[in-house]
């Protein structure tokens, strides 16, 4: 399922590290995508495992997809024709319909609606249209009831107004709630606590943003101004000081302005330098992978995106700029060449093409035995991973192996490399797991 605003492709806390922590990207991959692109959604459309690309592009309004190989590679794929002046915008992808396989949400901007096609083995067929504000813009996949189905949320510029979609199955139902002046992003997350998914709203032209707090479905609504501020554009919710909770990242003007969330309450704006004028789409991202999440932004004056690197409780380093295309739109973010870093694809309206930037990061691998930092049940550390490999991880493996835990000591369903199964966990735990790990443990990190 892909997330609109923020996307945790690897958890590092343990597990992974990126060698040098640094944000760079490759050369970038330039797609041709007709005229106008705006919106971008990655899934997988043909059920093949790699990340997929979809773009919505006017005149004629339309869907194209771009096939991924799992190496970086992208490749035309189908084309979903929409109709004639539906003004085709933000697009998102999840699997709507419970099916497996990722479909496609698309703001309707001049029928005030949302469309959903729905995917078969990488055919779209539309599925259900849900009636929504004027001139719907920003759109998320959230999840407001706390059920396995996703959900919508939808920022209605003309409307003045914030539509939440729960999705029941067969459908959409709606509750639009209103906020201030144009608002022209949306976000979703968690921001008091109680499991399910609030919303955010920038409100451009009041000069504020609308917390709408989701109490089963219905919406309390808390504007904070951002005056004297520009007006806000994107917005972003995600961690950006390390506690744990969500915070607000919005872009205006030339900034990008946090707003840091402490129980359930955000704080005024603490303003960054987004590394040019008109900040539009933004992003939170931990694109080096070193635990700590970053800032992307498309900076539309300056045919640039800028990537901002989190330092840990709150602080940025200056942004860095990466050439893409005249006006860029949004931000969609995946692995396309499966090295566990996150890509971003960016649709640049006015040169009718789509960057991608490959990230350049390159992933150290998790030390698989090293399993604990203290061997004796009880004693600080026991079960959690240090990054060091000695005998307190054989003994604890022992102990796992000879209590039966199957969560630690089921490794693998043959003993030799290059036997089937190798590798692969089967649910049983016997001499092929103990041998296999005494392999690992040998072989150190």
């Amino acid at each position: 399922m892909s997330m609109h605003k923020t996307l945790a492709l690897v958890s590092v806390a343990g597990l992974a590290s990126l060698a040098s922590a640094q944000i760079a990207f490759q050369a970038p991959l330039t797609l041709p995508t007709a005229q106008n692109p705006s919106g971008a959604a990655i899934g997988d459309f043909n059920g093949d495992g790699n990340p997929d690309l979809a773009v919505t592009v006017d005149n004629q309004d339309r869907i194209l997809t771009f096939l991924g190989d799992g190496n970086g590679g992208l490749a035309p794929g189908a084309t979903v024709f929409l109709g004639a002046g539906v003004g085709a915008g933000a697009i998102v992808s999840a699997d709507f319909d419970g099916d497996g396989d990722d479909d496609l949400a698309v703001a309707m901007q001049n029928s005030a609606s949302v469309r959903v096609y729905l995917n078969t083995a990488g055919t779209f067929a539309l599925g259900s249209t849900t009636s929504v504000g004027a001139n719907p813009r920003g759109m998320e996949v959230c999840n407001l009831n706390g059920d396995a189905l996703p959900d919508l949320a939808v920022a209605n510029r003309d409307g003045n107004s914030v539509s939440a979609m729960t999705n029941t199955g067969a459908g959409f139902s709606v509750v639009t709630t209103p906020v201030g002046g144009e608002p022209r992003d949306v976000a979703a997350g968690d921001f008091d606590g109680d499991g399910d998914d609030d919303l955010v709203a920038t409100n451009h032209d009041d000069r504020t943003f609308s917390v709408l707090t989701n109490n089963a479905g219905a919406f309390a609504v808390t504007t904070q101004s951002q005056n004297p501020i520009n007006r806000p554009s994107g917005v972003a919710a995600g961690d950006v000081d390390g506690d744990g909770d969500i915070d607000l990242a919005i872009s205006n003007g030339a900034l990008v302005s946090l707003h840091i969330n402490t129980a359930g309450v955000f704080g005024a704006r603490v303003d960054i330098f987004a590394g040019g004028a008109n900040p539009g789409e933004v992003r939170i991202v931990d694109l080096d992978v070193d635990g700590v999440n970053d800032i992307a932004v498309a900076i539309e004056d300056a045919s640039t995106l800028s990537t901002i690197r989190g330092m840990g409780t709150g602080a940025f380093a200056p942004p860095q700029a990466w050439a893409v295309g005249l006006n860029p739109q949004w931000i969609a973010i995946g692995d396309f060449d499966a090295s566990g870093t996150p890509d971003l694809a960016v649709p640049n309206r006015d040169t009718n093409n789509t960057t991608v930037l490959m990230n350049a990061g390159v992933v150290t691998p998790p030390c698989q035995p090293d399993l604990t930092t203290g061997a004796v049940a009880g004693q600080p550390g026991y079960g959690v991973p240090n990054g060091v490999l000695n005998n307190d991880d054989f003994f604890y493996y022992l102990a796992q192996f000879s209590a039966g835990n199957a969560a630690v000591a089921d490794l693998t369903t043959g003993a030799i490399p290059g036997t089937p199964g190798y590798g692969v966990p089967n649910g049983v735990i016997n001499n092929e797991d103990f041998f296999y790990y005494l392999a690992l443990y040998a072989a150190g990190c």
